[in-house]
């Protein structure tokens, strides 16, 4: 605006009111006044009671619809002035054009240059979507399906250089929300940026259309029926998101949907009634070939030895993975794994380890290799088995590095993840800045820090890193909130019952409530408001408000 009255001043811009420029520098001047007005109708006052305050801060939110439609009307208008100060509208058109187009594979796991066998489940899968639209694959936990999509996406992208590959983590609505608005960035879909624009519908439409190119969807985890078709009456677990999200998933003859589970009826209902694909433990030979491929002392390797292992670890490539980093990494003999192995049976196969629902049935060969690589990991290097316990009460999926530094030395924090990963407890996105850990290896750690009578110290611990972390939300900053969004809903289902505890919660509570605003979830919003406002009278008192 600075330059626009220099410029009148010297004569080379024109402000005729007939003028282009004109309009919008009057409309942009307007919808300044407008937001000045709101503004001071709720900025406190001096002289305002405290409850006054307090009533003007919660009726923010019901101007918060306002104010944003402004906000996005002066963006559109300050962009107008930036094109015609700079003459770059066209090139902006085109680049934006060039790069919505460009196919993106959006797999955020390398491929794994070691994957064995799975040959039979990989060529149904390509039949079953030569057919069909969509095709699930079942099976428990640690059997190694979502190393099956994986793969099934690299090759997909070789053989459909053309195609557009999504990875949509699918155990949470949250989860889901989040990789449908990383796809709507990632494809520049008209309205990507606006957070009032509903991300879901977004894609789903654009996913709809036919005219756009060929695409393959993964759904990982899609494994709580509530999630997508909610029992009648029920409420979503995350307020203010939609009751169920299977009217998202795109119809459309050029793409495909592949789906992993471990409950077969999901399966079926995502799949439009056909039968999943069953993913079976690995055959003998498959468990060979694996375990072999991935530790370094082959030639001293005992044929029976290791077929023994292997029964004792039913075939399970989770189970194996993890045994084999073990080995690996203590440079010790199948034999002598074996002997570990058997004299911890009568410390890990306790009763209250069979909580497992679904994978109850395979749960003691992840329960053995998981404790005997985590006793070692907390004698080697406790920073690491802290993390592991930060990771076990946060969502297991999304866990950004900044989260688990702690004001760390780099190579400190460097060496302790390099261990959990040796170990397999964690994996690493593209880039390595993002981790997630499989939901037994979580369940495993969250059931061991419970024996211990630590469980509650790290939820304490993670409420305390959220409640500073999750920042007021702002334009600049709403990527961080959205990323964050997960975790924080995790740790609001914790009990706490400190002084402390009620006023980190109260904090969170509340930037949360800010961020629901900024989504348009004002019940949500308004709801959490007040509690955290609750929260806060309850433990310090009105007068300290």
């Amino acid at each position: 605006m600075e330059k626009i009255k220099l410029q009148t001043d010297d004569g080379s811009v024109s402000l005729n009111p007939q003028t282009e420029l004109a309009v919008v520098v009057t409309s942009y001047s307007e919808l300044i006044q407008r937001l000045d007005v709101v503004t001071k109708k709720l900025l406190p006052e001096k002289t305002d009671s405290r409850s006054k305050r307090v009533k003007k801060a919660l009726s923010s939110v019901y101007y918060e619809k306002e104010v944003s439609k402004a906000w996005a009307e002066i963006e559109n208008y300050k962009t107008l002035l930036v094109l015609h100060f700079t003459n770059i509208e066209g090139p902006i058109q085109v680049i934006e054009k060039s790069q919505s187009k460009k196919p993106v594979f959006m797999v955020p796991f390398e491929r794994d240059l070691k994957f064995v066998g799975r040959v039979d489940i990989q060529a149904e899968i390509k039949k079953a979507l030569q057919r069909q639209t969509r095709t699930a694959i079942e099976g428990i936990g640690g059997v190694g399906k979502s190393q099956i999509a994986i793969n099934y996406c690299y090759d997909f992208k070789e053989q459909h250089p053309e195609a557009q590959v999504f990875w949509v983590h699918a155990s949470s609505i949250p989860r889901f929300r989040q990789a449908y608005t990383d796809i709507a960035r990632r494809l520049l879909i008209p309205g990507w940026n606006d957070p009032k624009v509903d991300a879901l519908q977004l894609v789903y439409e654009h996913l709809t259309d036919e005219d756009n190119c060929r695409w393959l969807l993964v759904l990982d985890n899609a494994d709580d029926t509530e999630v997508f078709f909610p029992s009648a009456g029920s409420k979503p677990k995350t307020p203010g998101e939609p009751s169920g999200i299977a009217r998202y998933l795109p119809h459309n003859s050029r793409g495909s949907i592949l789906i992993t589970t471990r409950d077969a009826h999901v399966g079926i209902k995502l799949a439009n009634g056909e039968q999943p694909i069953s993913v079976l433990q690995m055959t003998l030979q498959e468990a060979k070939t694996m375990m072999l491929s991935k530790i370094s002392e082959k030639e001293s390797c005992c044929e029976s030895d290791l077929i023994t292992l292997l029964n004792d670890l039913e075939c399970l490539p989770l189970a194996i993975t993890q045994a084999a980093a073990f080995i690996s990494e203590n440079r010790i003999t199948l034999s002598a794994y074996l002997k570990y192995l058997h004299a911890d049976d009568a410390n890990i196969l306790d009763n209250e380890f069979y909580d497992w629902r679904r994978d109850s049935e395979k749960s003691n060969s992840v329960i053995q290799t998981w404790k005997l690589s985590f006793d070692q990991i907390r004698r080697q290097n406790p920073r690491a088995a802290n993390i592991l316990s930060l990771m076990a009460v946060l969502d297991r999926q999304g866990v950004q590095s900044f989260l688990l530094r702690e004001d760390q030395g780099e190579a400190e924090f460097i060496k302790a993840i390099g261990t959990l990963r040796a170990f397999s407890f964690i994996t690493a996105e593209k880039g390595g800045e993002v981790f997630e850990m499989h939901r037994l290896v979580q369940l495993a750690t969250q059931k061991w820090l419970h024996f211990q009578g630590l469980l509650g110290q790290w939820q304490e611990h993670a409420l305390n890193i959220l409640s500073e972390e999750f920042p007021f939300v702002t334009y600049e900053n709403w990527a961080v909130c959205e990323g964050l969004f997960p975790h924080a809903q995790v740790i609001l289902r914790y009990a706490f019952k400190s002084e402390s505890c009620a006023l980190q919660y109260a904090t969170l509570l509340s930037n949360l409530g800010w961020y629901d605003n900024t989504q348009g979830r004002y019940d949500t919003a308004y709801h959490r408001l007040s509690n955290a406002l609750e929260e806060r009278e309850k433990t310090l008192g009105e007068e300290h408000l």
